[in-house]
């Protein structure tokens, strides 16, 4: 599923009329598309993969485990070889998170697609090698929530530091900003990773 929001979407317009600080953004970036998934496994193995790795580089580690396992589950997680995965590019350290996941998501899987939404969130964070930026991202991405920011995440932080018109020197600051986009933090997040892309791949001194 992909979302679209531009300048005439009905949140993009409740964020510029929330917080004319922000207006720097959306004179930047005016459209964004956002790719939400359905599939909670192969989404949460891709974010594992995804720690301190750009999205270039993820992308192809993540296109050779689905050549490997083209319907991706937790019993092929399970039973690969180490080797086999280590070989594609990914670490030990991932290999083993990989592999917590999947023994969860064995087990438990059938449980889990019942709990609430902070139960779910409590469910993930008890995975060894799920930290808060993975679930942040699984609630955003998976369960859709249009009201989540992501605080711990590095360009997000980096980005909004560039593009807002008041300084923004600690956490506090950041968390009273977002506060103001309220019932639509993540919509101007999806905003601040697209002005941050374009920003890395131009080069650009904004």
């Amino acid at each position: 599923m992909t979302m679209t929001y531009d300048l005439n979407h009905p949140a993009v317009s409740y964020i510029l009329a929330a917080d004319p600080h922000i207006h720097p953004l959306f004179k930047k970036v005016k459209r964004v598309h956002v790719t939400f998934f359905d599939d909670d496994f192969e989404f949460l193995i891709f974010s594992i993969i995804g720690q301190q790795l750009s999205t270039k580089v993820v992308t192809i580690i993540f296109n050779r485990i689905k050549q490997l396992y083209p319907n991706l589950n937790p019993s092929d997680i399970l039973n690969a070889p180490f080797d086999t995965l280590k070989s594609i590019g990914l670490s030990k350290q991932k290999i083993m998170y990989m592999k917590h996941l999947s023994e969860y998501f064995h087990q438990s899987y059938k449980h889990f697609i019942t709990l609430s939404k902070n139960e779910k969130i409590n469910a993930l964070l008890s995975i060894k090698g799920i930290g808060p930026w993975t679930v942040d991202m699984y609630i955003m991405f998976v369960l859709k929530d249009e009201n989540h920011f992501s605080i711990g995440d590095l360009g997000l932080r980096e980005a909004l530091k560039k593009v807002y018109l008041k300084p923004l020197k600690t956490h506090q600051d950041i968390l009273k900003a977002t506060e103001k986009w309220s019932p639509y933090k993540s919509v101007v997040a999806h905003f601040l990773w697209d002005y941050w892309d374009f920003r890395h791949k131009e080069n650009s001194d904004d």
